[in-house]
């Protein structure tokens, strides 16, 4: 199956470059095998693959997966995360930076081994609602042995803060190993907008499994502020009239009360 420059609109209006999608699939010899390949969203296209040993279901000759037989899984892509961006359902948020996937599943359905590691290098983060910014964003998934996945994430704002985090969880057990996860800002502008900018420094951490666990920390503000100006947000311009007749500017009128307001005669015209 293929399909070719694919464009995701709004309005009728093209909002991400357009991509290109291939996708095959196979059935041979008891084993299903797929291939996937999307190009334009990166300097590198995102390539899926993957195989699975089927069983046939003697009551009802269905194809099932084996559990017990090895598998195959992989995805690769490397590029700029912005075209990525794109195309993903957040229009009111903005990655860039060098993202890298890189993720292989080998083992059985039953007991699969992952490994690899998916990043974003150098890059930033901005929420364009909450002006929410990140900067020198640093973020690292990686699967260690298999079994272990590790996260990392560090970043400044525009002046002196900064947030970093880090977690670990088992894969092979996530329902009774520990989760952990710890993160610390400091000083850190969480929301920049025209009427309200507040910062606040603080840890929180979470200890437990997926069920069940421990979240606990301080966050505190180190500055609010809220700006009211005329009850309106000041990135509103106040536009200064200005009357011209024949090439000639007017003196602006004098005001009165009256002129809000019309009066009407006894005979209902307007006066």
């Amino acid at each position: 199956v293929t399909a070719e420059d694919l464009v995701q609109k709004k309005a009728g209006i093209a909002t991400a470059p357009p991509i290109d999608v291939a996708v095959d699939v196979t059935v041979r010899g008891g084993t299903a095998r797929a291939e996937a390949r999307v190009t334009g969203i990166g300097q590198s296209p995102l390539t899926l693959s993957g195989e699975m040993p089927l069983a046939i279901d003697a009551a009802t000759l269905a194809p099932r997966p084996r559990q017990t037989t090895p598998v195959r899984a992989r995805a690769n892509w490397q590029g700029d995360m912005q075209p990525l961006m794109q195309v993903l359902p957040f229009p009111d948020q903005r990655v860039t930076g060098q993202g890298r996937i890189d993720v292989a599943v080998t083992g059985t359905l039953e007991a699969p081994i992952a490994s690899g590691e998916i990043s974003i290098r150098g890059g930033s983060y901005e929420h364009l609602v909450y002006g929410t910014l990140i900067r020198n964003l640093d973020l690292v998934a990686n699967v260690e042995g298999g079994r272990t996945v590790r996260l990392t994430l560090s970043g400044t704002d525009a002046g002196s803060g900064s947030i970093s985090a880090r977690g670990q969880a088992d894969l092979t057990d996530l329902a009774g190993q520990p989760i952990t996860f710890n993160l610390e800002i400091r000083s850190m502008t969480l929301v920049r907008r025209d009427d309200i900018t507040a910062s606040a420094s603080g840890r929180i951490g979470y200890e437990g499994t997926l069920t069940q666990g421990r979240l606990e920390g301080r966050i505190e503000t180190d500055q609010v502020e809220v700006r009211l100006v005329d009850q309106l947000p000041p990135s509103v311009v106040d536009l200064e009239v200005v009357e011209l007749r024949g090439g000639e500017e007017l003196e602006p009128a004098a005001y009165t009360p009256k002129d809000d307001a019309a009066r009407a005669d006894g005979d209902g015209g307007i006066v």
